[in-house]
């Protein structure tokens, strides 16, 4: 595991304009952008260079994190902070059939396709949960043992990693399920992708500053 880009430069290209966008998926396999818009309650979508904006949903309380289930075509998104109706949500891709799934907030949303299971961060106790997809056989996996600090998660090869204030942890699934530290710096994380090259596992940390939002989404290339 190591730091990316950390030898490599990159620059970052202006993709399109948003109001207080706090979650983003990207659709890599029909090219789309998803975003959420904080106090907007709306979900977007574009396409990859920032054409064809179309607003996908309205929801009736203010939206944080997104996710993609791209094999069954649902939006899984959490409704969050500003009201009491805290919950994970999903719809299909053109913002139709909405459901609720969960019954709490989470900062962080990703799903492991191995076993078809949702995964999240409850922002308010630490806690790292997970449900199948249709929100049955809900259950914690891993606390964090810090509240309110936790904003990034991503599963890959039925590995978790999270965001703990400025840490990264990888958690190992079941049967056995086991918590390391892979990372620690000085600043605080808010957020985390996580992809694999060469058969080298490469993370990319995200740095914000809060509540200051970024109201632009940037590519990296």
């Amino acid at each position: 595991m190591k730091d990316y880009p950390s030898e490599k430069p990159y620059t970052s290209e202006l993709v399109t304009s948003a109001s207080e966008p706090i979650g983003v998926i990207v659709d890599s396999i029909n090219g789309h952008v998803y975003w959420t818009e904080y106090t907007a309650k709306k979900i977007y979508r574009c396409n990859l260079n920032g054409t064809g904006r179309l607003l996908i949903l309205t929801d009736n309380d203010a939206l944080y994190a997104i996710t993609l289930d791209h094999r069954n075509r649902w939006l899984y998104y959490s409704t969050t902070y500003t009201t009491n109706t805290r919950r994970i949500r999903r719809s299909r891709l053109d913002g139709t059939d909405i459901r609720n799934v969960i019954d709490e907030e989470a900062s962080v949303l990703s799903i492991d396709f191995n076993d078809e299971r949702l995964y999240w961060m409850n922002f308010a106790t630490g806690d790292l949960k997970s449900a199948h997809l249709n929100g049955t056989d809900a259950s914690k996996v891993f606390s964090t043992n810090t509240t309110t600090k936790n904003l990034g998660i991503y599963v890959l090869d039925s590995d978790i990693y999270c965001v703990n204030v400025n840490q990264i942890f990888k958690v190992s699934l079941p049967p056995v399920i086991s918590a390391s530290v892979i990372y620690a710096g000085t600043n605080r994380i808010f957020g985390l992708f996580v992809y694999k090259e060469k058969r080298e596992y490469f993370y990319i940390e995200i740095y914000l500053a809060l509540p200051r939002l970024i109201s632009q989404i940037t590519m990296m290339t």
